[in-house]
């Protein structure tokens, strides 16, 4: 229990402020204890000086006997046995000092002649059952001398009596102050309660910004974060609703024409039309090419947005990938035997540097951007075309290029063809693309603190596709 509650601001809070009141006020107690006793004690020696001179000025009439000073009334006092005194008379002729007086627990014999007496005219010594407390006057009237003493253990507890009843109005205010204190905090850490209570409250559905009246300078931060936070999850909720639908689709439409192209297979089985069998078969497998690429750049898609959703700057900066090894990797997976450059009868080149292009950013999804940007110039770009693919240095990065002498694509429409889903009206009807690509490699050069520019291509004519990735940390 005592754990759980320390783990919460709130009894975080409360410890340390009682740590720091009861520190500073058993400090502020404890040097007012010490005051008081010294007071109480000074006040105390001052008393002895009164008793000593009111006992000079009352008996300083000659006297022959020893008069007693108890009575009924000093008899009854709790404290008469704690207090002595005697008041003598210098001799003359001779003759030695005369006793005038003295209390009755005071003995006949000279109480100074036990120890020597201080400049001031105190003294403490061990007498009797303890320490006393002594007193000698000697400028009394009459030139009489007076001591007065009282027992140290009477003067401690009246001491201590009066420190306490000093610190007692102290100890009364710390409750108080620590009772205002744990309400204080506990009223302070509302907007704090308030703020988690909109939290809670809200869910996928319901995602309006949280509001706190009269907010604290410490929370308007924390809950503009969590506004910030509802803003971003709801735009991600909001662009998987569209991408689901436009996905449902984008795949509707070739699944739909599979299945015509089935049919006409199979009607075309049962009669003797075997060059139509032969067409719809050849068009069922161009259409499973095209549904397979359009599935794989879906899950490319999903596993790019898996990268640090929304984030600005290079999600990367602290990776590293040889952008040149990369594209030599994939301008060979595309030129070789068999492959979509040879296929198509496109020319696939590449200019690259001699080293390494050393770049900030991660490996794979760089494969992926170049392999989208090399597979769009190649869809589009008809056969006998050529597609180059480049890389430059720049003043604080690698510019990677990929350009073809296509059919390129309208000034007007470069911006429009990085959306998701966008195709070009000449190619919506049979090309084989699935609007995909260019927004996939918009987004990866997004992630690493870069964007996607698109130009005329290769002679004036077709697309170039340009990406400027930053230096990786160290490198030259």
């Amino acid at each position: 229990m005592i754990r759980r509650w320390l783990s919460s601001l709130h009894g975080r809070l409360i410890l340390i402020v009682l740590v720091c009141v009861t520190g500073v006020d058993g400090l502020t107690g404890l040097l007012g204890y010490r005051q008081a006793t010294r007071e109480a004690a000074e006040l105390m020696d001052a008393q002895l000086v009164e008793i000593a001179h009111v006992l000079g000025t009352t008996t300083g009439a000659p006297a022959t006997a020893v008069v007693s000073a108890d009575g009924a009334a000093r008899a009854a006092h709790r404290y008469h046995k704690r207090l002595v005194f005697q008041v003598w008379r210098p001799g003359t002729g001779g003759r030695g000092d005369q006793l005038l007086a003295r209390s009755d627990t005071a003995p006949e014999a000279p109480l100074e002649a036990l120890a020597a007496v201080a400049d001031d005219g105190y003294v403490t010594l061990a007498w009797r059952d303890g320490s006393w407390r002594f007193y000698v006057s000697g400028n009394e009237p009459g030139g009489l001398r007076v001591v007065v003493g009282q027992q140290g253990g009477v003067r401690d507890k009246m001491a201590r009596e009066v420190a306490m009843n000093a610190l007692y109005p102290h100890l009364a205010s710390w409750a108080v102050l620590v009772g205002l204190l744990l309400v204080g905090v506990r009223q302070a850490l509302t907007p704090l309660r308030q703020l988690a209570e909109q939290v809670r409250q809200r869910s996928p559905d319901h995602l309006v910004p949280v509001r706190i009246e009269a907010a604290p300078a410490e929370i308007v931060p924390v809950a503009g974060a969590v506004n910030g936070l509802l803003q971003r999850v709801e735009a991600a909720l909001e662009r998987e609703r569209r991408f689901t639908a436009d996905a449902a689709h984008e795949l509707r439409t070739p699944l739909a024409a599979l299945k015509i192209q089935a049919q006409v297979a199979r009607l075309a089985d049962s009669g003797s039309d075997e060059a139509a069998r032969q067409a719809a078969l050849l068009n069922v497998i161009r259409g499973t090419d095209r549904l397979a690429h359009l599935v794989e750049q879906l899950l490319t898609l999903a596993r790019v947005d898996a990268h640090a959703p929304g984030q600005a700057g290079n999600a990367f900066a602290t990776e590293s990938a040889d952008l040149a090894a990369l594209a030599r990797e994939v301008v060979a997976g595309a030129a070789g035997q068999g492959a979509q450059a040879q296929r198509r009868g496109v020319t696939l080149a590449a200019v690259l540097p001699p080293g390494t292009a050393t770049v900030a950013g991660q490996a794979d999804l760089l494969a992926v951007l170049l392999r989208n940007l090399v597979d769009n110039a190649l869809r589009y770009t008809p056969a006998g075309g050529r597609v180059e693919v480049r890389i430059g240095r720049e003043p604080f990065g690698w510019r990677l290029t990929v350009a073809d002498d296509g059919p390129g694509i309208p000034v007007a429409e470069r911006a429009r063809v990085l959306e998701r889903f966008v195709r070009l009206a000449e190619d919506a009807g049979g090309g084989e693309g699935s609007g995909l690509g260019l927004s996939i490699v918009a987004r990866i050069a997004q992630l690493h603190g870069a964007a996607l520019e698109l130009g005329d291509g290769l002679g004036g004519k077709g697309l170039a596709a340009s990406v400027v990735l930053p230096l990786a940390t160290g490198a030259a």
